[in-house]
């Protein structure tokens, strides 16, 4: 896969000392050894890249979580199961990975895995139809996994909730399906998660965030009102709107934090993928009695419902 392309400005520094390291290396043969020099680059590239990411704002932090290259839900889907036979499938426009459902099996555990992204791209939102659709499909995919009595397993990367009466009803239905849902059930925030639909998908017994994504309370519509009607900068809109996956877990949003490679999931995916799926079988192996799982369900289902009723 090719490497990243640096969007972040630390991080184009850190790019070309890594390729003069990569290039040093391979000119290294016979009497000439360049691998002391080539380590040298590497160290300062490493050392540089935990600099910048150790101050990034809020706006740096949604640029990340956003990253073109990072691998979205669909991405890890195909890559965390072990089996996998597709269940259903809806696509949005150019701009949307889709959201997918599958069977399949997770560290030989079987499980129906959801992958939600809808509305990521703050410049392109999804239509309504589009999150209609993708909501019968997590709607069916929570139905399968109830009828096979098997773990749900869900990705999410979701900006907005959407509009429409239609819309409304289908994601009021999608929330009791979830907290009435009886196997063990584990979220994953990949990237984005913020508005009403990413409060109702996160009803489940364990709510995992991956070290680089963000969490925010915002609909798409509140964000737009501050830029552009109240004439707020973007970079404060994202300082004062959004959460580190550091500042979810310290503030009880969310359960667990996953690691993630250095400088995130985009500079090695296949690793990302495998320390993912290692946190999800352990959030499932964590799972308690199914009264307590419902209790906790029930918690989330509530915060859900005051954040719709704002």
């Amino acid at each position: 896969m090719a490497r990243a392309a640096p969007i972040l400005a630390f991080e184009g520094e850190v790019v070309e000392l890594e390729r003069k390291a990569t290039e040093l290396e391979r000119l290294s043969a016979g009497d000439v050894d360049f691998s002391r020099e080539a380590a040298r680059l590497r160290q300062k590239a490493s050392a540089l890249l935990r600099k910048g990411l150790a101050k990034l704002d809020g706006w740096q932090a949604l640029q990340l979580a956003a990253h073109p290259s990072r691998p979205g839900p669909g991405d890890l889907l195909v890559h965390l199961l072990d089996k996998k036979a597709a269940v259903g499938a809806v696509r949005g426009d150019a701009t949307e990975a889709g959201t997918k459902s599958a069977l399949g099996e997770l560290a030989e555990r079987p499980v129906v895995l959801l992958a939600y992204d809808v509305g990521a791209n703050l410049h392109s939102p999804s239509s309504a139809q589009v999150q209609l659709e993708s909501l019968r499909c997590a709607l069916r995919a929570v139905a399968l996994a109830a009828q096979l009595g098997r773990p749900l397993v869900i990705l999410i990367n979701v900006l907005e909730q959407g509009s429409g009466e239609q819309v409304a009803g289908e994601l009021g239905r999608l929330g009791l399906a979830l907290a009435d849902f009886e196997p063990p059930s584990v979220v994953v925030v990949t990237g984005q998660a913020t508005g009403a639909l990413a409060h109702v998908l996160m009803i489940a017994d364990e709510v995992l965030m991956m070290r680089y994504a963000v969490l925010g309370g915002f609909s798409l519509a509140e964000v737009k009102a501050e830029l552009y009607d109240h004439g707020t900068g973007l970079d404060t809109v994202a300082q004062t709107m959004i959460m580190t996956a550091t500042t979810a877990q310290e503030s009880g949003f969310v359960d667990g934090v996953v690691d993630e490679v250095e400088g995130g999931a985009q500079r090695d995916p296949g690793q990302a993928c495998e320390i993912l799926a290692c946190a999800v079988n352990e959030a499932l192996q964590r799972a308690s009695a199914i009264g307590e799982r419902l209790a906790q369900r029930a918690t989330r289902a509530k915060l859900a419902r005051g954040y719709k009723e704002r």
